[in-house]
């Protein structure tokens, strides 16, 4: 971190496995990292050395926000990992009333469970084997934060079409794996009707707040951002 900063690098984006662990080599981490013990975005800070923000929760509401313009009550949250404390954050910045979190991992969930009552999240706790049928009519919001439907995932699913059948037709899947393009998950909802939204306007959106954060500019190129990645995208890979 020292040697980035001698050399006059004016930001640094951070990534898994290091968005918890980097925050003990840095001078300073704002509220909201700190909140959700996750750092991902580095600014100098003037004095030397850097100051730790994230910017993945406002990335992810970008789009949440241009979908629920009007508010809505129940969300549905997929999965334990990194992601979901950006979720339910930006879930709860929207007004969500409801929160469900279902995951395979119970250790994770009850540590997220106590993570959301610190902050008087409405978070309701759901087994992975619960089929949902009550539950699947009355939300508004379902987002895969799984790792399901990427790499050796691919031909996988968090939601059975069967599931996705009893979604109301208004409801958003928002799945926040941005490769494969579409993934299974939204492939069958969007066959179902429902609106759709991928993990590659959260990318953009993330990167293009860190970019302000950057330069200090108030307005940055966010169509030609998402152009690029898209096209980043779609070449092939190379396998070593």
């Amino acid at each position: 971190m020292q040697g980035l900063g001698a050399i006059g690098c004016r930001g640094v984006s951070v990534t898994i496995p290091h968005k918890e662990s980097i925050a003990a080599l840095l001078n300073s981490v704002d509220p909201i990292a700190k909140q959700l013990g996750a750092v991902n975005c580095l600014v100098p800070d003037g004095r030397g050395g850097w100051h730790g923000t994230n910017t993945d929760w406002s990335g992810f509401l970008i789009p949440l926000q241009q979908h629920f313009s009007n508010g809505a009550e129940t969300a549905l949250v997929l999965g334990g990992g990194g992601v979901v404390r950006a979720v339910l954050h930006s879930c709860q910045a929207l007004g969500f009333k409801r929160l469900l979190l279902r995951a395979r991992n119970k250790q994770k969930m009850e540590a997220l469970a106590a993570w959301a009552a610190a902050l008087a999240l409405p978070l309701e706790l759901l087994p992975w084997e619960e089929p949902l049928t009550e539950l699947l009519p009355q939300v508004d919001l379902v987002v895969n934060g799984t790792p399901l439907g990427m790499g050796e995932w691919q031909q996988q699913s968090p939601l059975s079409e069967g599931q996705l059948a009893l979604l109301p037709a208004h409801a958003l899947v928002y799945d926040v794996v941005y490769t494969p393009r579409p993934t299974r998950l939204l492939r069958e909802a969007a066959a179902r009707g429902l609106a759709c939204q991928d993990g590659l306007e959260m990318l953009v959106q993330q990167g293009a707040a860190a970019l302000k954060l950057w330069t200090g500019l108030g307005q940055v190129p966010v169509a030609a951002m998402g152009k690029a990645v898209e096209q980043a995208l779609a070449k092939p890979r190379l396998v070593p």
